[in-house]
């Protein structure tokens, strides 16, 4: 499983990064530079930072703008990922920028319906906001099963993000549904390398040295 970063933080990225276990980066343009006019050059490091996609969002409501703005983001750096609304004009977005060979990620998506949709219009990936799902009294993860059993059935091309991925065993339940990405905060991305058991040990080392 994929696992893609979600962060504007270059600090962040970096101490990922060297842990060699980030696939990729997801963050918000508006979160890249504290100046919005600076968010190109922003966005243009992080980039150099990623090997592999970064995904970076389109504005707009009608296609056309939409189609404008994910133009103007791909002159920015060849490794950007488009994020796209799975709305009527979203959809259209996305099938003329499968066209155009451009990569794309449904986001976000809700269920299993809209990430059909959007696998059949070319998307390349579909983000399932895992933790909004759970706040809004739905089973998150189960989107993700249903999603992955679908496509697994009609042996749809499109890879489905775990996004918004709040504690650990969101990813151990991603990772189980054979979801191909999870993004993650950096917290959380620590928070992978914890166990109960890793403090008895730790403890036990320390009084066996202390000992000696």
């Amino acid at each position: 499983m994929k696992l893609f970063l979600d962060s504007a933080n270059l600090d962040e990225l970096r101490q990922a990064n060297a842990l060699g276990v980030v696939d990729g980066l997801t963050t918000l343009t508006g979160h890249l530079a504290p100046d919005k006019a600076d968010w190109k050059k922003a966005a243009r490091q992080f980039c150099k930072e990623v090997d592999g996609p970064v995904f970076l969002e389109t504005h707009g409501e009608a296609a056309a703008d939409m189609l404008a703005n994910a133009r103007d983001l791909m002159k920015t750096a060849p490794n950007i990922v488009i994020k796209v609304p799975p709305t009527l004009e979203g959809l259209k977005t996305i099938r003329e920028l499968h066209l155009q060979g451009m990569e794309t990620d449904a986001n976000p998506v809700f269920s299993l319906n809209q990430a059909l949709l959007a696998a059949k219009a070319g998307a390349t990936y579909v983000s399932i906001p895992v933790g909004r799902l759970d706040d809004m009294g739905q089973d998150g993860m189960q989107v993700i099963q249903d999603t992955m059993a679908v496509f697994r059935n009609y042996e749809l091309q499109t890879q489905v993000i775990a996004a918004g991925v709040r504690n650990a065993s969101h990813v151990f339940q991603a990772a189980l549904a054979g979801a191909d990405c999870s993004s993650l905060t950096w917290g959380t991305l620590r928070d992978l390398t914890k166990h109960p058991l890793n403090d008895v040990v730790d403890a036990k080392h320390q009084n066996d040295e202390e000992a000696r």
